[in-house]
């Protein structure tokens, strides 16, 4: 969370901003002894895979609504975190407004979702017959994780540090998006890459 909204919620009188934190052990930490309402959840923390995180605090803190607060494109993000746990999805590039409306929608216990998604969301649950998903939906979370850090120049070494996993298991991930992707060579999965980072669900170099 960046100082400029920890600021604007710290000056909420409707919300009580009791603090941030930027690892996972300092996240839990800070549930431990803290005990908030609500949980803003950056899928990119520094040494985690957000989405990953989800079905664990879930399980750790049954109660706790989780708002998830992402620059990555809600088209490929947000269904995602429904789904592993979240009770939100707002965008770290909306409007403070929207932010305020999200954090005060999910302590309701309603979910909150950017309207354009909530309305392509019910479109595909209510559509007579399913489209075939994009290959993009075909990866894991795991594995979107890998395309995204992979799209900001990090190399699998720095991956494996970020996600907290071997080096063995980000090039596994990094075979299993070629394969999904039907990327046959290094600079196409590095275009796909950057596209997914960038905020595209456009993965074809053609």
């Amino acid at each position: 969370m960046g100082v400029a909204l920890a600021s604007v919620l710290a000056d909420e009188p409707r919300l009580l901003f009791i603090g941030q934190a930027t690892t996972v052990p300092e996240m839990h930490h800070l549930l431990a002894h803290q005990h908030p309402d609500l949980l803003m959840l950056d899928l990119s923390m520094a040494d985690g895979n957000g989405l990953e995180l989800l079905p664990l605090l879930r399980a750790l803190h049954r109660h706790l609504p989780v708002l998830v607060y992402s620059m990555g494109d809600p088209r490929l993000y947000a269904e995602r975190a429904i789904r592993a746990g979240a009770a939100g999805y707002v965008c770290k590039d909306a409007p403070i407004r929207d932010v305020l409306d999200a954090l005060h929608t999910v302590l309701r216990g309603e979910m909150y979702l950017p309207p354009a998604v909530a309305r392509r969301m019910l479109r595909s649950c209510t559509a007579p017959a399913a489209a075939p998903p994009s290959p993009l939906a075909t990866l894991s979370n795991r594995e979107l994780a890998v395309l995204h850090l992979l799209g900001h120049g990090n190399t699998p070494a720095e991956i494996s540090r970020h996600l907290n996993v071997s080096l063995k298991t980000v090039k596994r991930a990094q075979r299993r998006i070629r394969d999904k992707l039907g990327l046959h060579t290094r600079g196409a999965l590095l275009y796909a890459a950057m596209h997914v980072a960038y905020g595209s669900t456009t993965t074809d170099p053609a």
